[in-house]
């Protein structure tokens, strides 16, 4: 029996070690690159997404620095492709690669973008943000008419902004720093880092208009703390009525995940009512050792 029993741990043991293995290196992948232009002068603030090879599904965001490098950490395995643009350049997509246990690190052929061409006669011109726009002192991410905006909630949204990270508890940090303020419409919203995953876990990103990130808050900011801002700005909503949403989401990982939320809002002329219900059971496992 006694044995058994030893044997019984021993496997149990080793199952253990194996799913902390394989977690670990399902995200360490790591990739980067440069984009130039045709005379090889390298881009800042070149906007380059991470793409699925497969359907070209964004996975994240960046922004080039000053000497027109970018890199992606914590990538999971998988096959991936790379676009870079730049306002009045053409789009570039980098050849498909794949991020593998053996292959974790890797370097992208330089992106050369070529000046886009346009012809003004007889054709209306309608501009367009671009998804990552650089200013002086915030990075912005517009939302709205974007591939982000239809399918996916909040949370889903700031995980592939540039800078943002989420942990397994959905804890937001910006650029490695935790105790990141996160302001609706400029608002502090005065919620734990869990009440905050739930509200942002049942906020539709179509209701979003764009998300500012803001790594070095300037002095009027002092109050919200020097970790960074982000503040989601909201679609404004002129339209006099009553609307909602109800969520239902679950999982299973070690133990069954469930998440109900249910949002109302109306609006009667200049006054706006706002209301909302969040439940989630998110139970976790620790291993003693």
């Amino acid at each position: 029996m006694k044995k058994l029993f030893t044997l019984t741990m021993l496997l149990l043991s080793t199952i253990f070690w194996a799913e902390e293995k394989v977690s670990a290196q399902t995200k360490n992948g790591q990739i980067s690159g440069f984009v130039a232009d045709a005379q090889q002068k390298l881009l800042d603030y070149a906007t380059v997404t991470l793409l699925k090879a497969k359907d070209s599904t964004l996975i994240k965001g960046a922004l080039t620095d000053d000497k027109g490098r970018y890199q992606f950490t914590n990538v999971a395995a998988g096959s991936y492709l790379i676009s870079a643009s730049v306002i009045n350049y053409k789009k570039v997509f980098s050849k498909p690669f794949t991020i593998s246990e053996n292959n974790a690190v890797f370097t992208i052929e330089k992106l050369v973008l070529t000046a886009a061409t346009q012809q003004l006669k007889g054709v209306s011109i309608v501009a367009q943000k671009p998804l990552i726009e650089h200013q002086i002192d915030k990075t912005v991410l517009n939302v709205a008419n974007s591939v982000l905006a239809a399918g996916n909630s909040a949370l889903e949204i700031l995980q592939k902004a540039p800078g943002v990270t989420l942990d397994k508890d959905d804890n937001i940090s910006l650029k490695g720093k935790q105790g990141v303020t996160v302001m609706i419409d400029g608002k502090l919203t005065y919620l734990s880092s869990a009440q905050l995953a739930t509200l942002l876990r049942s906020t539709d990103g179509n209701s979003i208009q764009s998300i500012e990130i803001i790594t070095n808050p300037s002095a009027k900011y002092d109050a919200a703390g020097n970790s960074g801002i982000i503040n989601i700005k909201m679609k404004k909503n002129r339209a006099s009525g009553t609307n909602g949403s109800l969520i239902l989401a679950g999982g299973y990982g070690a133990y069954p995940r469930t998440s109900e939320s249910l949002t109302l809002n109306h609006k009667e002329g200049k006054f706006n009512f706002f209301g909302s219900y969040n439940h989630g059971n998110r139970q976790q496992r620790n291993d003693l050792n």
